[in-house]
């Protein structure tokens, strides 16, 4: 929970930062005008992402291994559009599922369908200004923390009759790595629960249809049998 409060507050700062430095992009429409503003928007989105994972990493006592983890990171930038559907079809934009990389960073338009399925297994909508981010934690950030740390299954449902579009940054591992938990997450009270892997064959995995992908594909992948 603190953990959780952390990261919101993170975000908050962040944003009315970012706002006094330039002129925000609004993602009401699928195009952004100008590359340089994308460059900067994405740039920002980047330094987020760097500042949201020491943060985790510091409350966890691990600064020795921020670095390392840091150089490991690629990102990915997706626009994304939903579409009304129609009358006889299904409101469901986005099944279930949990995020294979590292982290996200979401950002919408005003129009809401995001869910996250709490611990209680209940859908909770995420109701949220335009101006701010949400950040998901991804199975692969999971991984380096030996499991301390919740990965949100999340799905998007259209009940508006407008279109929604949404900018997500996807942090995903370097290719030629091989990825494991951090030693000192693994004790004797914290059994390691994940082998190595290689994300991008753990990529293929992930989207290969096999029933055991639907929720947590990583556990399926690569946990640990007890």
């Amino acid at each position: 929970m603190l953990l959780a409060l952390l990261l919101t507050l993170v975000v908050y700062f962040f944003f009315f930062t970012f706002i006094n430095q330039l002129v925000f992009l609004h993602i009401t429409s699928p195009f952004f005008h100008c590359s340089n503003d994308i460059h900067t928007y994405v740039k920002k989105l980047c330094e987020l992402n760097v500042m949201t994972k020491k943060m985790v990493f510091e409350i966890l006592n691990l600064e020795l291994y921020l670095n390392e983890h840091i150089e490991l990171a690629n990102y990915v930038v997706k626009l994304m559009k939903y579409r009304v559907p129609e009358p006889n079809e299904s409101n469901l934009g986005l099944q279930a599922h949990a995020d294979a990389g590292v982290m996200t960073i979401l950002h919408q338009n005003d129009v809401e369908g995001l869910e996250i399925l709490t611990k209680d297994n209940e859908w909770l909508k995420v109701k949220l200004s335009p101006n701010l981010f949400i950040v998901m934690a991804g199975e692969t950030l999971n991984v380096w923390l030996n499991g301390r740390l919740h990965v949100p299954l999340h799905r998007v449902v259209m009940r508006e009759n407008k279109t929604r579009f949404s900018l997500a940054l996807f942090e995903i591992p370097k290719p030629g790595n091989s990825l494991k938990a951090i030693e000192k997450m693994v004790d004797n009270d914290h059994p390691l629960l994940f082998n190595p892997f290689d994300y991008e064959e753990f990529i293929k995995f992930h989207f290969s249809g096999d029933p055991s992908t639907e929720k947590y594909a990583v556990k399926a992948y690569c946990g640990v049998s007890n």
